[in-house]
């Protein structure tokens, strides 16, 4: 109940005993007219003679001792659980009971999160399935297939001319490339750029304007070393 509803609830209660007192003057024709029993007058009476008007408020009719109420380190491991790892009820209790010797039910476990309002985790944290979870794009040898992103960029200090950003990402090893070019309408190639030497600026960028794949042809081994043959290849050279 609302503070408004316990204070309108108290007042009524009050009439009650005042209208035993200035009106009829008797508990029995009181408590006929208002519908209640004789035991509920007398201890409104009881708590208003001791604590006045907030006496005739509802009180919580939870017990001061509960001896089955779940302990408060046992509660901590639950949140912990639940708020790092992401386990159901299910999965708590029986990890509890294996790894640290607790015994409680599921449905204990899901009425703590409940009161805790951690029974709904965030739809970022919820279980997926295995064909509607993000698959991350990569391809398996380096330098396969590499990412150029091409943006302008604000002016640097000291400088009038405006500068372009060229960066490259290699989708398997996700190695980035930085480099920042003065703007020349006669040299704009970002794949011959990246490729005529090491990068100036080195860090992540972060790519928002033209987007497109370039295959490069970069060398997957250094001079001198032989790649691992395949599985069809060793077959090939064992005949």
């Amino acid at each position: 109940m609302t503070e408004q509803q316990l204070a309108r609830m108290a007042k009524r209660r009050l009439a009650i005993l005042r209208h035993a007192e200035e009106i009829t003057g008797n508990v029995a024709l009181t408590c006929r007219y208002y519908g209640i029993s004789r035991q509920i007058f007398y201890t409104w009476k009881r708590r208003y003679d001791a604590h006045g008007l907030d006496g005739l408020r509802d009180r919580s009719s939870r017990p001061h001792v509960s001896p089955g109420t779940t302990r408060t380190e046992v509660v901590g491991k639950i949140i912990y659980l639940r708020q790092h790892y992401h386990f159901g009820p299910a999965k708590i209790a029986m990890y509890l009971a294996r790894y640290h010797d607790i015994s409680i039910s599921p449905s204990g476990v899901w009425r703590i999160l409940k009161r805790l309002e951690l029974n709904r985790l965030p739809a970022s944290q919820r279980h997926k399935r295995h064909d509607k979870r993000w698959k991350r794009y990569e391809k398996p040898l380096p330098g396969h297939r590499v990412q150029i992103d091409v943006k302008f960029i604000a002016p640097l200090a000291g400088s009038r001319g405006k500068h372009y950003q060229f960066t490259a990402i290699d989708d398997c090893t996700r190695l980035r490339i930085l480099r920042i070019y003065p703007a020349q309408p006669e040299d704009r190639d970002p794949v011959r750029r990246l490729r005529a030497g090491t990068p100036a600026v080195s860090g992540r960028g972060h790519p928002d304007r033209q987007r497109r794949r370039v295959r490069l042809k970069l060398p997957l081994a250094c001079a001198g070393q032989r790649r691992r043959p395949r599985l069809h290849q060793a077959a090939h050279a064992a005949a």
